[in-house]
């Protein structure tokens, strides 16, 4: 076999990935129109086999692996081969319907425009009735005079010019129902030519790759279905027949008028028809078989079950059904026009196709599998679902809930399987066909993302027991197998996999799977018991490392809304499908490894990320913590170190990241950072001082013990008096004098000294808040005999002034460290020199008898020279020369007022 699915590449005849806008020309098969709208396709061509193109597989290439979804895949072409007859079958009977409406409304629209111009004038009065009324009594006048009879004896005409007139009630009737049907019959015929105009948008998908046409389709598809388009053409028949039965009352209503005889007749027949009319549809709802169907049988059947099936709702529960559509319309709408880019409708079109890209695609698919019967066209869309992102697996499983728990499904995904393996002549193995490697790849791919437990189906598929998988294989084919839980004894189990991907050999972190792949190996290893606690701490720390090295900074937050999976699909490491996919699973995984040592699982509210790096300090501590009475523990290990400074950087960026600490969150970390620096085997070790985990470490004491608004308000944070124990000054102070750290150039001074502000800021508030267990262990170690020794900046000055202040909160008997001549000398020294001339006024008030200085300020002026400060600026001098000169003010009026 060859070496590696990849390689089969090569022999694919496969046309190369396009571009999304690529310019590929679209087609449409011209279908014979069909006769009076009887061709009412989209209701009734769901299911039905629309292609006579039966292979599949032979018109279109096998696609390369992992490009079961590219732009060009070959189910995209299938899908737009099926479109294009289903697309053809339901715009056809649509068009159909609408021309034959368009036809039949301008002409109904003019037999009736002519029926009621001759009735609209019995709507006003009857002037040349008046006119014959009153020419009657005129003559009669004439008459009555020329007889010579009174006048008053010829009756008044009934009707005048200033007469009210009001019609009969048939010809309100008659003239209501014909204007009713007339405004109804152009209202059909407007939306008639809106219709077409929409079919004229579906149908006109812009040019570009096959999947870029097919997400266009599909989306469009969508909006149709969602805008009750089907619907809309299939009541416009029946609003044409409202139309024409409003026609025929007022048309019997009418000729009530002339003769009763023709009306009954008229009537009769109009009657007889319009029952004819609603039996026939009837009659299609009852019997299946029954030929009298229509698109108004379809919706009525569904009105029909939905009467049968369903409870009547209340009004208030449909207005709120109602007001959620409206809403959400209004929210797309309003969130396509909140972006700038966006100038016309289609791009809005493609800033939502873009958005949607995968459940477009999810949905495409599975319309695909469910529309048709053709075999092979079920076997790509199988093979396709391969393809789709990890991010989507919850989609796809919830798209193909019902269609893959079906027996055919799963008989077709079987047969397939089966057909990708061979048996061994002796009919002991059975082994991968070398032709099907790709097949049975994105089978056993798909049965990840679609099956809970992959396992039961892969075992139904053939004899599991007898594959075995040789060196000659595809290497990606041996962990999908693993990552299908299948057990045998020619496969590694998927913690061995793993490890390689991590930690093994160039070649073992160069092989790139898909991540489904991955996930399942992961899932495979929790269901073998690989992150279970193991027995006596007995931790793999270098494959703890490798995990957690490959999480990315960005799951250690307490906001883990933000937390999202990449949608891209492709092949990759293990390392970078942690870091952009598996990240979550990983963290889960490390923290069930190191339950033992989570005092937080119980706490629902805590973030699973800080439990995780809470219980790996918890561990290093467990290890390495010296308790009263015991013997030293081991030092440290390399593997030991990289563990500590990947937890603590990124609780570091958990605690300076997070929105809000809560109280039971500040107590956890505070308990366990504490316990860290107070560990002398851990804090004090070498590299770790001398390395970014040491300023790490104090940066998260240091959010924790000095307030920060983004956290919590200041009243709430540990005081030193709190916190301030023997070995954690001890350690601090040692990390903070380190020789090393103290010594570096300037240079890495502005790299290194961001930690040592940070020192700085813990140690400094012990110093002035008079705290006095930092004293006692600053004065025990000797620390200020040292200052000389270490070249005079800012951060010397500041820890300096810090401890000058606090000496006045301490008892004579603890402030007599710093009254030592020398060490006396020192601090002048420094003060002097920084320009802090009221910190040495405060100094010198503390014990001014003291004879530490006369002997310190009569050394100062006898030999200046003599003084350990190195080469200063002037600026430094002058300062040096006004301190000394307060000094002597200072103490010269002390002996004046004595």
């Amino acid at each position: 076999m060859s070496p590696s699915i990849a390689s089969k590449e090569t022999k694919q005849t496969v046309d190369p990935p396009e571009r999304e806008t690529d310019g590929i020309k679209t087609y449409r098969k011209p279908e014979k129109r069909g006769i009076f709208g009887l061709r009412h396709g989209h209701r009734f061509a769901r299911g039905k086999t629309f292609n006579t193109k039966d292979d599949y597989d032979r018109t279109y290439p096998e696609d390369p692996i992992f490009e079961e979804m590219a732009p060009a895949a070959r189910i995209w072409r299938a899908y737009l081969d099926e479109c294009q007859a289903y697309d053809a079958e339901m715009i056809e009977g649509w068009r159909d319907t609408v021309d034959v409406l368009l036809v039949f409304a301008g002409l109904f629209s003019a037999v009736v425009t002519t029926f009621v111009v001759q009735t609209l004038q019995s709507l006003q009065p009857d002037f040349n009735q008046v006119s014959a009324f009153l020419l009657f009594e005129l003559v009669s006048i004439q008459r009555a005079v020329a007889n010579g009879t009174s006048l008053s004896d010829v009756p008044p005409s009934s009707l005048t010019p200033n007469s009210s007139f009001t019609p009969s009630s048939l010809i309100v009737w008659t003239n209501g129902l014909w204007f009713a049907s007339l405004s109804l019959s152009l209202t059909i015929a407007l939306v008639a030519v809106l219709t077409k105009q929409w079919i004229h948008h579906y149908l006109s998908v812009p040019s570009g790759t096959p999947r870029y046409r097919s997400r266009i389709r599909h989306f469009r598809y969508m909006g149709l279905e969602k805008w009750h388009v089907p619907v809309i053409v299939g009541l416009l028949p029946l609003l044409m027949h409202s139309s024409l039965a409003l026609f025929f009352v007022g048309l019997v209503l009418f000729l009530i008028t002339l003769h009763i005889g023709i009306a009954i007749a008229v009537g009769a027949i109009s009657g007889i028809g319009y029952i004819l009319y609603v039996v026939t549809n009837v009659l299609s709802v009852q019997d299946p078989q029954c030929p009298y169907r229509t698109p108004l049988s379809g919706y009525a059947y569904d009105a029909f079950n939905y009467l049968h099936q369903s409870v009547i709702v209340p009004f208030f529960d449909i207005s709120s059904s109602a007001s959620s559509i409206f809403s959400r319309v209004t929210s797309d709408r309003s969130a396509s026009s909140t972006d700038s880019r966006v100038w016309s409708l289609d791009d809005v079109e493609r800033e939502m196709l873009d958005e949607r890209a995968s459940d477009i695609d999810i949905q495409t698919i599975s319309w695909l599998y469910s529309t048709t019967f053709n075999p092979t066209l079920q076997s790509i869309v199988m093979q396709a679902i391969s393809g789709l992102p990890i991010a989507s697996t919850q989609k796809v499983r919830k798209a193909f809930a019902d269609i893959a728990l079906t027996e055919q499904w799963q008989e077709r995904w079987r047969e397939l399987l089966r057909a990708c393996v061979i048996a061994s002549p002796e009919g002991d193995t059975v082994e991968p066909r070398e032709d099907m490697a790709l097949q049975m790849d994105r089978l056993l791919r798909v049965n990840l993302l679609l099956e809970e437990d992959p396992a039961w189906e892969l075992q139904r598929g053939f004899d599991y027991q007898k594959l075995r998988i040789s060196d000659s294989d595809p290497p990606e084919l041996g962990p999908l197998v693993v990552a299908n839980r299948f057990r045998g004894p020619s496969l590694p189990p998927a913690i061995q996999i793993l490890k390689r991907g991590l930690l093994g050999s160039d070649q073992d972190l160069c092989l790139c799977l898909h991540p489904i792949v991955w996930a399942g190996l992961l899932d495979s290893a929790v269901k073998d018991g690989c992150f279970e606690p193991p027995a006596h701490n007995a931790f793999d720390i270098k494959l703890c490392v490798a995990f957690l090295g490959t999480i990315p900074h960005e799951y250690f937050r307490n906001d883990e809304g933000k937390i999202e999976v990449v949608q891209e699909v492709y092949c990759a490491r293990l390392t970078d499908c942690i870091y952009h996919h598996l990240y979550p699973n990983v963290g889960q995984n490390l923290l069930r490894m190191f339950s033992a040592f989570d005092s937080l699982a119980q706490e629902d509210a805590t973030p699973p990320c800080l439990r995780l790096l809470l219980a790996i300090l918890a561990f290093i501590l467990s290890e390495f913590k010296q308790g009263e009475g015991e013997e030293d523990r081991r030092s440290l290990l390399s593997s030991d170190r990289e563990l500590l400074a990947l937890a603590v950087a990124s609780l570091r960026h958990y605690v300076r990241f997070s929105l809000k600490l809560s109280v039971l969150e500040r107590q956890a970390i505070f308990s366990v950072i504490t316990g860290v620096i107070a560990c002398s085997n851990v804090f004090c070790d070498a590299e770790v001082q001398n390395s970014r985990t040491c300023i790490s470490i104090l940066d998260v004491f240091d959010e924790l013990v000095n307030p920060r608004d983004a956290l919590f308000p200041s009243a709430e944070f540990p005081r030193p008096v709190s916190w301030c124990t023997e070995p954690i000054i001890k350690n601090l102070l040692q990390a903070t004098f380190n020789d090393d750290f103290w010594a570096r150039s300037s240079w890495l001074d502005t790299v290194f000294g961001q930690g040592y502000e940070t020192k700085l800021r813990v140690l400094c508030p012990c110093f002035r808040q008079g705290i006095s267990i930092a004293f006692e262990v600053f004065q025990r170690e000797g620390y200020l005999s040292t200052f000389t020794e270490h070249r005079f900046d800012s951060r010397l000055l500041e820890i300096t002034v810090a401890y000058a202040t606090g000496l006045s909160s301490l008892s004579p008997q603890q402030a007599e460290y710093a009254h030592q001549p020398e060490n006396l000398l020192t601090l002048v020294t420094i003060l002097a020199l920084g320009g802090k001339g009221s910190t040495l006024l405060a100094l010198a008030r503390i014990r001014p008898d003291h004879p530490a200085w006369s002997e310190c300020l009569a050394k100062i002026r006898e030999d200046i020279t003599a003084i350990r400060t190195g080469v200063f600026d002037e600026w430094r001098n002058d300062n040096f020369q006004r301190g000394i000169v307060k000094l002597d003010q200072f103490f010269s009026s002390r002996l004046k007022v004595d």
